[in-house]
């Protein structure tokens, strides 16, 4: 799970959209599966979308981990 959320904050060109030369984030970062657009979290300016809520959960407890 920690690799996959790396692969968000380091190679974001293939997650956020709305970023110049960026691609719509299509993938979850935790699982790798296709994105629900109704589950996200802002995190830093930028929107991140999941394929499910326990994702989400998953995300954060790993942010607060790097803290």
């Amino acid at each position: 799970m920690a690799s996959l959320i790396l692969v968000v904050f380091l190679f974001p060109c293939g997650g956020f959209a709305g970023e110049k030369g960026l691609k719509p984030q299509t993938v979850c970062p935790v699982l790798g599966g296709k994105i629900n657009k109704d589950v996200y979290t802002d995190y830093q300016g930028q929107r991140i979308y999941f394929c499910c809520p326990a994702c989400i959960k998953s995300f954060e407890k790993y942010l607060k981990k790097l803290e």
